[in-house]
């Protein structure tokens, strides 16, 4: 009887990815036709209706995102930050790229200035900067 419920909630999950899939196909089309509008409404020099255009693909770019993550949670998958590739949920690292799927406990965090010895994490130079840049003067 197991058996039966695992399928039966399998053939559920397959019959809600190819929904979803048919929604994505179907929003693909239409960002298609709005960056078509929005490519002539820029040759017009129609500003109005090219940044309502913008707005729509904008809104049509979150509502994609979104039904490739309900896909991926579907299908048990996730996709690479970097790249954007498929991955398997075991996967630490992406097959494509290399880039870091998740954080682990044990791994290496290299400074986003560089793995050059440059960097300011941490330090007083690096409060100072900040300030700077905030326009106060940095304490000396």
């Amino acid at each position: 009887m197991d058996k039966l419920k695992g399928v039966g909630a399998r053939a559920r999950a397959l019959a809600e990815a190819a929904r979803r899939n048919a929604e994505l196909g179907e929003a693909r089309n239409e960002m298609a036709q709005a960056f078509r509008a929005l490519g002539e409404a820029h040759y017009a020099k129609d500003t109005l209706r090219a940044a309502e255009l913008v707005n729509r693909i904008d809104g049509m770019k979150a509502r994609m995102e979104s039904l490739l993550c309900e896909l991926d949670a579907l299908r048990a998958e996730r996709r690479c930050p970097r790249c954007g590739a498929v991955q398997s949920r075991e996967n630490r690292f992406c097959v494509q790229c290399g880039a870091a799927l998740e954080t682990h406990e044990g791994m290496i965090h290299w400074p986003e200035a560089g793995r050059n010895g440059d960097a300011e994490v941490g330090s007083a130079k690096s409060e100072a900067s900040v300030e700077a840049s905030e326009g106060e003067k940095p304490a000396q």
